[in-house]
């Protein structure tokens, strides 16, 4: 009886391992391909360590400036967020600045709002 639940478990678990990975695959692709929200997405794993991506500060910020490049908001407003708090990068307000204002005229408040903590910071 246990190694019958032991090996559903297991069959479960690698079945769900195996959509997840599939899923991923396809994003990766469509990142590759130049789709700024495949991109951004392939970034946000990289900087969370989700959907079995390993951390990787350097890799989401590589994959977050093509998706910005390709003017998708919420990568522009993530890259600002890098380089305001110095998260992968020499910490950079001017930078964050760039980034924060690009998506801030794609209508991002959040970026708004980031922008006028920018200018509160003393170091430019």
């Amino acid at each position: 009886m246990k190694r019958s639940v032991l090996f559903f478990l297991f069959s479960f678990f690698l079945l769900c391992g195996y959509s997840q990975n599939k899923s991923t695959e396809k994003i990766l692709a469509k990142a590759r391909e130049g789709n700024a929200k495949a991109q951004y997405r392939i970034g946000w794993y990289y900087g969370n360590g989700a959907k079995g991506f390993v951390r990787d500060e350097l890799k989401a910020i590589e994959w977050l400036e093509k998706s910005a490049e390709n003017n998708y908001r919420p990568a522009q407003y993530y890259l600002g967020w890098f380089y305001f708090y110095g998260h992968g990068v020499k910490k950079d307000v001017n930078k964050a600045i760039y980034w924060y204002e690009k998506a801030a005229n794609q209508r991002c408040k959040e970026s708004k709002k980031m922008l006028k903590v920018c200018q509160l910071y003393p170091y430019k």
